[in-house]
């Protein structure tokens, strides 16, 4: 019986001792969070610098802070309320300990004699809350009075250059004698014209090279119509236009079609201008991208400045000015061109840009009747607009070196017949014509060199 009841008695204080233990384990693990407190705030004032100082102790009432925080100066003037004036980190604080903190300000960014009230924020953060009880004494106000500073005056520049009585020069507060500045001054020269040199290096490095960019014409797209209709036939015959000349052998009876670039008042080549010019040459497969020669933009824009004086330029003007382009285009062709290649047709891809609304394209077809051509049909292509910019093109085929042919002649040949491409597609000699009271004589054969057949290229496919 005693020893039931011993065991009893014996199990009951080992419960309850449990008890107590898991009731005293929160007490135990408990950690003291901290409490950080403005103590004290003033201020002071260096007036030979024209700022002030505030002097801020913070004191940790709670436990030790593990982690650093900040202390912001905001400023309470209406006009500028809310706005962080300054902002700094506060190291950690051990539990009682205390930091004093100073923080300058620059009374150039107050007005002077005004009254500036300030609020001081410490370690508001998630330990302590902004309005919890915890965070009452982590903020604390304080008016600032500014004094009447004055504004100091910003320095005077140095005399860039003036000369002494006895012959010397002063450069920027430097003394020089006249050997000394012609010296200094040839430097600055020289480095002026290395600058320049280099920067010609760069461009001729990064400059990329004109290139002439795929296209399609606005009239290529439209809706499949009736090849036995005028709309049908019309639209069949827009693919054989290659350019505005009658550059076809005079055979009796044949046909030929041609595109007109017009402006709005039917001038040639009028609100147009040139983007582009090629020479290249192709064989049965295409395009041979060897010979590919395109013109830099300086002679593109030089084009199009001759065409918009070409109704001021007489034909000897004209000349004179188209002259050395071609003979630039020749040049740069010679370089891509070899023995092999000497025999193979030469394209001639002249590349046009306009305005929707202030230009025209213009189809026509033709008929050689008795030794003259006589007009059939004229015609303006349905056209389906995406931009503003329209993009048009003629292409010439001039032939490559003949049998018995120079080298030298050749190219001589080649200028002379780039030469006269470029003319007649400026002061296009069927527009002139028609400007004319009285018709001019019309070239009836054109140069045995230049011909009408189509060029085979990756853009436009041989018709057969």
């Amino acid at each position: 019986m005693h020893r039931r009841r011993f065991s009893r008695l014996a199990c009951s204080m080992v419960l309850v001792g449990i008890l107590a233990m898991m009731a005293s384990m929160p007490v135990f693990g408990q950690v003291r969070p901290r409490d950080y407190a403005i103590t004290s705030v003033g201020y002071s004032f260096n007036e030979d610098d024209n700022t002030f100082f505030l002097e801020v102790t913070v004191t940790n009432n709670g436990g030790d802070a593990v982690e650093s925080t900040t202390i912001e100066v905001l400023s309470l003037d209406p006009a500028r309320e809310g706005e962080v004036l300054a902002e700094q980190d506060l190291v950690a604080i051990v539990a009682g300990g205390q930091l004093p903190i100073t923080i300058e300000f620059s009374m150039l960014d107050f007005a002077p004699g005004s009254v500036q009230p300030l609020s001081i924020h410490v370690g508001i953060d998630e330990y302590e809350l902004n309005g919890s009880s915890l965070a009452q004494n982590n903020t604390q106000n304080i008016s600032v009075p500014i004094p009447e500073y004055v504004v100091p005056d910003a320095p005077l520049g140095e005399r860039i250059f003036s000369q002494n009585a006895d012959g010397s020069y002063v450069v920027l507060g430097n003394r020089l004698e006249p050997d000394e500045l012609l010296l200094a001054v040839l430097a600055v020269v020289g480095v002026f014209i290395m600058l320049w040199l280099l920067s010609i290096i760069l461009r001729l490095i990064f400059r990329r090279p004109p290139r002439m960019e795929r296209w399609d014409p606005p009239y290529g797209h439209v809706p499949p119509l009736d090849p036995n209709s005028l709309d049908g036939r019309r639209y069949e015959w827009q693919r054989y236009a290659m350019n505005g000349g009658l550059y076809v052998p005079p055979q009796e009876g044949a046909y030929h079609a041609i595109k007109l670039l017009l402006g709005e008042e039917d001038n040639n080549l009028g609100n147009w201008s040139f983007s582009g010019l090629r020479l290249s040459q192709y064989d049965q497969y295409g395009m041979v991208n060897s010979t590919n020669t395109v013109a830099s933009r300086k002679l593109v824009k030089k084009l199009t400045r001759i065409t918009r004086r070409s109704d001021a330029l007489a034909p000897d003007q004209m000349e004179k000015r188209l002259r050395p382009i071609a003979r630039q285009m020749v040049r740069a062709f010679r370089k891509n061109i070899s023995k092999k290649t000497f025999f193979l047709p030469v394209e001639v891809d002249m590349r046009f840009v306009g305005k929707h609304g202030e230009i025209k394209i213009l189809f026509e077809l033709y008929q050689l009747r008795q030794g003259g051509w006589y007009r059939l049909d004229q015609w303006e292509p349905e056209m389906q607009v995406i931009g503003q910019d329209i993009h048009e093109s003629y292409r010439y085929t001039i032939h490559g070196r003949v049998s018995g042919e120079k080298v030298g002649d050749f190219y001589k040949r080649l200028e002379t017949d780039l030469l006269l491409l470029l003319t007649e597609t400026i002061h296009n000699p069927i527009i002139a014509q028609r400007a004319q009271p009285k018709p001019l004589p019309v070239r009836e054969k054109a140069p045995d060199t230049i011909s009408g057949l189509t060029p085979v290229t990756d853009q436009h496919p041989a018709v057969s």
